[in-house]
Order: structure tokens, then C-alpha cells, then sequence
């Protein structure tokens, strides 16, 4: 109750994180989604390497779904199996 009348809400702090590395490099990334629709995360992991940006694909990973494009990667990579390309 105290934290009710106090903030007047019970959610936790907010907890303090390093910052993203990632994050920065938006601008580039949405580039090279947009040149290649339908790069994987792995893909898009290379693409940022050949660039000289060096980030594991969990971080490439969270990123997309951050932005709600993890699951338009995935959609892609089926159409592109059932059309066989």
C-alpha cells in the first residue's frame, strides 16, 4: 500500500541494464532489411559483420523481435520454401 500512495502504482523499480549496442546501428539495419527482405537473423548477423559491426545473434535476434520483425523473417523464409527461390 505504501508504494500505491507513494507513486500511485505497484510497479517495480525499474531495473538498470547495460545499455544496447545494437541500438545505435538502427538506421544501418533497417537499410539492409530493407535491400534484402528476406534476410535471415543469421544473415543480417553477416551483413552487420562485412560492415566491420561485430553482435551475436541473440542480440540480432532481440532486436528484431524489439522491433516486430523477427516474425516477418520467418514468414519470408516459408514463402520462399513453398516457392521453392
Amino acid at each position: 500500500m505504501r508504494r500505491f500512495r507513494e507513486r500511485g502504482h505497484v510497479r517495480p523499480n525499474k531495473m538498470n541494464g547495460r545499455p544496447s549496442q545494437i541500438e545505435p546501428q538502427r538506421e544501418r539495419i533497417f537499410r539492409i532489411l530493407k535491400a534484402r527482405p528476406a534476410i535471415s537473423s543469421r544473415g543480417l548477423r553477416d551483413a552487420l559483420a562485412a560492415e566491420g559491426l561485430e553482435f551475436s545473434i541473440i542480440t540480432v535476434q532481440r532486436f528484431l523481435k524489439r522491433y516486430g520483425l523477427q516474425s516477418d523473417r520467418r514468414l519470408a523464409r516459408l514463402a520462399r520454401r513453398r516457392t521453392g527461390t
